[in-house]
């Protein structure tokens, strides 16, 4: 790694403090309590893996922007937050749409992606190589 691969100094030290101190703040929405909206969140954000997994890579992504070009600020917002929080914030199956955004858990709707674990061994076997290669070719 060479010293233009380097991560520059992290202006917040977890996601959290990002998120209270910076994001939070910042990002203004019309969030619905009753339910019938197209946009929620929940106040126990921390307690749902997925919107910590996004909260963190926005994190990550801001931190880098941040010290970037001049332009780096704007791209954040339309290719990392923006996407993002449409998800995240997304009432009718987002991960957080059981919850309001004054109450964790309103409802009980969401469920975790089904998965069985490949047996020990799969990977790296030509049946993976192949179920690999046809995804990739129907996604194409």
């Amino acid at each position: 790694m060479n010293a233009e691969d380097t991560l520059p100094d992290f202006v917040y030290s977890w996601v959290e403090d990002w998120f209270v101190n910076l994001l939070a703040p910042t990002i203004e929405r019309r969030l619905d309590a009753d339910g019938a909206g197209t946009l929620t969140w929940c106040p126990q954000w921390w307690q749902h893996p997925e919107a910590i997994a996004r909260l963190e890579a926005l994190w990550r992504a801001w931190e880098v922007c941040r010290d970037a070009d001049g332009e780096a600020p704007s791209r954040w917002f339309w290719q990392h937050l923006d996407p993002m929080l449409a998800v995240l914030m997304e009432a009718k199956c987002g991960p957080l749409s059981d919850c309001k955004p004054d109450q964790h858990r309103k409802y009980s709707n969401t469920t975790k992606l089904p998965f069985e674990p490949a047996p020990i061994g799969y990977w790296g076997t030509e049946a993976a190589v192949i179920a690999r290669a046809s995804t990739t070719t129907a996604t194409t």
